[in-house]
């Protein structure tokens, strides 16, 4: 019982280090080439999708975090302390909010005005 265990283990650290190593030298004679995964030419367009990512992650964390205090709002049923910490924690998502879109706008604010140079 315990060789072949021993047996299946060797197999298996033989099936990962081919796995791992052996793929890539079966692919080494082949020319590869780093494509770019922006396709964006100039600084601006780069900005202002780094900008748009940025603002979208930032939005979808906004939501996920409204959802959360609302649920925080209805488990604290009167609780007083329950209360503040749902309050609070609504207040920074809004706060936080703001300044994603406070920043998004002052990116493209910037990008603009580095086309007009």
């Amino acid at each position: 019982m315990l060789r072949v265990f021993f047996h299946r283990a060797k197999y298996s650290i033989y099936r990962l280090f081919y796995a791992i190593f052996g793929l890539e030298a079966l692919t080494a004679n082949k020319a590869h080439a780093i494509e770019n995964p922006i396709n964006s030419g100039t600084f601006e367009a780069v900005v202002a999708k780094i900008a748009e990512l940025i603002a979208r992650i930032g939005m979808v964390l906004v939501v996920v975090f409204i959802i959360y205090s609302g649920f925080l709002f209805v488990s604290a049923r009167g609780s007083e302390e329950q209360l503040k910490k749902a309050k609070s924690t609504f207040m920074w998502t809004v706060i936080g909010a703001a300044i994603i879109i406070g920043a998004y706008a002052i990116a493209q604010a910037i990008i603009n005005f580095a086309r007009q140079l």
